[in-house]
């Protein structure tokens, strides 16, 4: 008796060894989830885009010659330091489609004219990211593998821009806008990624022709922070965003001096960002590792958000953008 009570206390602890190694190995990985690509990063140029006369899918626009695809995540940082760039977020106005009566095409222009006019951009220079002619929309195992890149396209780009005018749905036919936008969860995690990398300075949300600072606008990116209280519409999704969340929340903590807004924001809501039904014991995993995560380009990535903290501080608290590292 005493021989198989002590046989079932080794194997209990033996279990929950391999049970903490294994959450150990997923967290030193998380940093693959937002510096791999899972499929190629797909930039239009706003010149073509504008040529199109609405938004167009993804195999149309590559048919037409028109998409610039990055195959590597190195490739990608290459790209963004030597040309403009800008994510758009919006959310879609039917189920099959984005934009079917052409309502966010024309806002979606007049967003990118306007960041060029505002960062002095030459308009035949800026390339775009936008999700449907942007990610695969016929083959769905490459739609997938597009979709889990979600955070990394996101968070690369130097500029992003909301799009959410007033409008109706054209299945559902309920009205969208920016208070239905900031309910949805992928749009969420596009935000949060963006703000953990990148801070907040070069979002906005374009509203009624103009662009807005995203900055302004604090209850936003509180609602954004919070990816898993958001509206998805398969529910499931949100487990396989856990891995991409800690990878960009361990990118916020290297820049957290430079730009420490999200930094402070998400410490006093950590219970509510980071679910326990999610996360478990996976976000203190990771603070306690940080300097074991995986991936040479995670690495180089951390190293350039730390140099950005370093000259923030040394610059008196004004945040300085630094490109990634190549290396």
């Amino acid at each position: 008796s005493c021989y198989r009570l002590r046989r079932a206390y080794l194997q209990g602890v033996r279990a929950r060894e391999r049970e903490e190694a294994a959450q150990l190995a997923r967290v030193l990985a998380v940093g693959e989830a937002v510096t791999e690509v899972g499929f190629d990063v797909c930039f239009c140029s706003y010149s073509a885009i504008k040529a199109h006369g609405r938004l167009l899918p993804h195999e149309e626009v590559l048919a037409r010659g028109d998409l610039v695809h990055l195959h590597t995540y190195e490739q990608v940082v290459a790209f963004t330091e030597e040309k403009p760039t800008l994510f758009i977020s919006h959310q879609w106005l039917a189920f099959g489609e984005p934009d079917p009566e052409s309502l966010h095409y024309p806002a979606l222009c007049d967003a990118a004219a306007s960041v060029c006019c505002r960062f002095g951009i030459d308009e035949s220079e800026l390339f775009l990211w936008v999700d449907y002619l942007s990610i695969p929309q016929m083959n769905s195992k490459l739609k997938q593998l597009s979709i889990s890149s979600l955070g990394v396209y996101a968070s690369i780009v130097q500029h992003f821009v909301i799009i959410c005018p007033t409008c109706n749905h054209a299945d559902t036919q309920l009205e969208c806008n920016g208070e239905t936008y900031r309910r949805r969860g992928w749009c969420r995690l596009e935000q949060w990624a963006h703000m953990a990398v990148a801070g907040l300075d070069n979002m906005h949300i374009y509203e009624r022709g103009e662009l807005h600072p995203f900055k302004e606008r604090p209850s936003w990116y509180h609602d954004s922070i919070h990816v898993f209280a958001g509206d998805f519409t398969v529910e499931s999704d949100k487990k396989m965003l856990v891995d991409t969340v800690l990878g960009l929340w361990a990118l916020a903590l290297a820049g957290k001096d430079a730009d420490p807004l999200i930094y402070d924001l998400v410490s006093a809501n950590r219970e509510t960002v980071f679910p326990a039904e999610y996360f478990g014991s996976l976000l203190d995993i990771l603070e306690a590792n940080l300097d074991q995560l995986d991936g040479e380009q995670f690495a180089a990535a951390r190293e350039e958000l730390t140099k950005r903290s370093l000259a923030s501080r040394s610059a008196g608290g004004h945040v300085i953008h630094l490109p990634f590292s190549r290396g």
